[in-house]
């Protein structure tokens, strides 16, 4: 059986089950020697969920997958330094995973994936012929995924153009909605100190809408946040005293920029099991973008007038309740 956290096995259960009729069936097979070393762990995220393992890396990954996706295998210190990284391309089909723990990033998969050989010959493209590459995928799924990787070196008019060639089928998907997300804030600059808050609304956990502007007269935290971030997900607790204890004078609010509703809600639920506080989903990056978000976690300090007061990014131990504790102790 494939070591994990007892949380996963159920959640890969759930997963599967909720799956449409039409997904395609893809079995991971891994295969790689050694143990895990001394105060390191490996995080694979496959088929929406997240797994973890602390021994050794073998046994086997199933999971119904409506599109090719990646999966991501990281060797990680318990203090979160990553040591080592790969990623594969996969659909539907068995594919084998071989190596050894010694060496992550040189880690192999049989069969190769089509979508690998497309990553090959996109690495070793100039610029003009990456363009060419994604305007040739744009029928599928590889096209808007490295649009969103290489995005930042289009020009608004030429993205909007791209955007444009996109079938109306593909405009419902993630990716789609992430770049033009990136289109439509682009003329936003970073948000700074002493400006006015941004106002959004973004699906909550209880399904609802939820706008910043519903606590205007409080202060507000906003948390930028993603599932696949581990300093994000060690802040949960600090996140949780700072609730419990100034709740009734300071709405903390997480914004989660995961893929997927299932990442949001169902990936490292054992931790997420600690939100009582608004908890929003953006989607399409839309939020993210909106503040000109890059670094993760990032927290932003709005008053009660609406404007922003601090911004800080990173988790550091101890740095957000006493922040708080400053704010709520001034005379």
């Amino acid at each position: 059986m494939f070591p994990m956290r007892r949380t996963f096995v159920l959640l890969i259960v759930l997963f599967l089950l909720c799956q449409p009729i039409f997904s395609q069936n893809t079995t991971i097979k891994i295969r790689v020697d050694g143990e895990i070393p001394k105060n390191h762990f490996i995080r694979t995220f496959f088929g929406e969920q997240g797994y973890d393992n602390d021994q050794s890396y073998q046994g086997d990954l199933e999971a119904n997958l409506d599109e090719p996706g990646k999966i991501s295998i990281a060797m990680i210190r318990k203090n979160g330094r990553i040591v080592g990284r790969t990623e594969f391309w996969v659909g539907e089909g068995e594919y084998t995973i071989t190596g050894s723990t010694e060496d992550i990033d040189a880690l192999g998969i049989n069969p190769l994936h089509p979508y690998e050989k497309l990553d090959q010959e996109w690495a070793g493209s100039s610029p003009e012929v990456k363009k060419e590459l994604i305007i040739e995928n744009l029928d599928d799924f590889f096209g808007l995924y490295w649009l969103n990787a290489f995005i930042a070196n289009y020009g608004d008019e030429e993205l909007s153009e791209v955007l444009g060639m996109v079938s109306d089928e593909l405009k419902t998907s993630p990716e789609y909605m992430s770049a033009k997300a990136t289109l439509d804030t682009r003329s936003l600059k970073k948000a700074k100190v002493g400006e006015m808050y941004r106002d959004f609304s973004l699906e909550s956990r209880d399904g609802g809408e939820v706008a910043v502007s519903d606590f205007d007269g409080k202060y507000r935290i906003l948390e930028f946040s993603f599932t696949g971030c581990l300093p994000c997900i060690e802040a949960l607790p600090e996140v949780k005293e700072v609730h419990d204890r100034f709740g009734n004078q300071v709405e903390v609010i997480t914004i989660w920029q995961d893929k997927t509703k299932e990442i949001w809600l169902e990936s490292s639920k054992e931790h997420k099991d600690l939100i009582t506080w608004t908890d929003l989903w953006d989607q399409s990056s839309f939020a993210t973008d909106l503040y000109g978000v890059n670094v993760w976690p990032t927290y932003i300090l709005i008053n009660p007038e609406g404007e922003i007061e601090t911004i800080w990014n990173s988790y550091r131990k101890g740095r957000l309740i006493r922040k708080v504790e400053n704010l709520f102790s001034k005379p």
